[in-house]
């Protein structure tokens, strides 16, 4: 360890940043740019001192409730920066070349960081705790520290329940250690089980190669219909977590296909549809982006027409099209997905307008006078730019057709029309 500095001595930037109470209720924003400025400095300081960017990493962990209490975070923005935080601050923990002692001493400061933290902002911190000892000797310091509130805490029940935030840190040290009797004792204790801690079997499974027992134990832990979900109770895993878990492996053992197939298609989304297409995109280059949206259309179990949006930002104008034609879609999407492609794909822009006609008129109560005239106006345009501008017409009289009674829009229609130089009869 020749040539890094004792810990300690350096003047850190981002230190008077994480005050105690010192970000109100609105601090959200701001907190987390200093987290992402705090990560940056650690970093950097890293590849020159790893053991006193490490003092400070846990430093600014310990800092996360008392610098962060009065914060609203609802949101769950400022939960989304912490869990960045510790990923990235992660890694150069557990890879630094410290000796016992020194780790010692950082896992007996993060533990009590733990133990303040109001909110559970460390508790990632706990699942890789056997990766953070590092040795099998602190390892098994700590699952002796842990041991007797972790069987207490397992053999708990929902009318006599009892908490111990080092359950996971017990278990990944079992974990690390190769102690996998003792992991699956304890993990026998629980009733009903619970797969934030069964994970840790199914890593087991997973390390002595056994890939579809793994997948068929987290498989196991999901609710069925008869009658599961009430019997799990308030320890109901969180299933879209077990698929992520079942996809990961597969995908890691080079079986891509089930992967995209058993787990990935009918994945809820965490963000946007678009997001999720996109992403799947990226994870499997595989396969065309076309066939991954028409494969998540089918199998996602979402109504076709809320692929739309995806679809035409994507330049998938043709599946686009058909998500459009399949039932409802918000008429001002469709009208601002014409406005943005009157020049490249004019004939699209005007079938989507023709939609957004029909929708106004059958599936809309108050309609927008604004909104008819722009659906028009798209429409026509559109149609001349394509050169079907008569097709587009007859199309237009055949959906007006549908609501004669409704006279207020073909009212809108003919006018819009007239204003443009062209006349119909309806």
């Amino acid at each position: 360890m020749a040539g890094m500095s004792k810990p300690g001595k350096r003047q850190w930037e981002f230190k008077p940043k994480f005050r105690a109470r010192l970000y109100s209720w609105n601090g959200s924003a701001k907190a987390t740019k200093n987290l992402r400025a705090a990560v940056s400095e650690i970093r950097k300081v890293y590849k020159t001192d790893p053991l006193e960017a490490v003092e400070a990493a846990v430093y600014l962990m310990g800092r996360f409730w008392p610098a962060f209490q009065d914060i609203d975070s609802s949101s769950g923005a400022l939960g989304g920066a912490v869990n960045d935080t510790i990923d990235k601050l992660m890694p150069l923990i557990i890879d630094a070349p410290a000796d016992e002692p020194l780790r010692k001493k950082w896992t007996l400061r993060l533990f009590d960081a733990i133990r303040d933290d109001g909110v559970e902002y460390l508790g990632r911190l706990t699942e890789q705790w056997g990766k953070i000892c590092a040795t099998n000797s602190l390892r098994d310091y700590w699952v002796d520290e842990f041991l007797p509130f972790t069987e207490k805490a397992l053999k708990s029940r929902r009318d006599d329940y009892f908490y111990f935030i080092g359950t996971s840190a017990c278990l990944s040290c079992l974990l690390e250690s190769g102690r996998y009797d003792e992991l699956r004792r304890l993990l026998d204790l629980d009733d009903p089980p619970f797969w934030h801690y069964e994970s840790f079997w199914a890593e087991v499974l997973l390390r002595q190669g056994q890939i579809d027992d793994a997948i068929r134990h987290a498989q196991s832990l999901l609710p069925d219909d008869n009658g599961d979900a009430d019997r799990l109770h308030a320890y109901r895993p969180d299933a879209s977590e077990i698929k992520r878990f079942c996809e990961q492996t597969l995908y890691i053992a080079g079986r891509r296909r089930e992967a995209y197939e058993q787990y990935s298609l009918p994945a809820q989304p965490d963000t946007t549809y678009l997001n999720h297409f996109r992403s799947l995109v990226r994870r499997y280059p595989e396969f065309e982006p076309g066939q991954i949206l028409m494969d998540l259309i089918e199998k996602s179990g979402r109504p076709k027409q809320a692929w739309f949006s995806s679809a035409r930002k994507c330049e998938l104008y043709d599946i686009a099209l058909q998500c459009a034609e399949s039932g409802p879609v918000n008429p001002s999407t469709l009208a601002t997905a014409a406005r943005d492609t009157l020049q490249s794909h004019p004939g699209f822009a005007w079938r989507v307008s023709l939609l957004a006609v029909k929708y106004l008129l059958v599936d809309y109560v108050d309609v927008s006078e604004h909104d008819v005239i722009m659906a028009v106006r798209h429409l026509v345009e559109g149609a001349r730019k394509a050169g079907t501008l008569d097709e587009a017409i007859d199309a237009l009289c055949r959906v007006l057709d549908l609501r004669k009674k409704a006279r207020k829009i073909p009212r809108i229609v003919k006018e819009e029309l007239k204003c443009l130089g062209m006349s119909i009869e309806i």
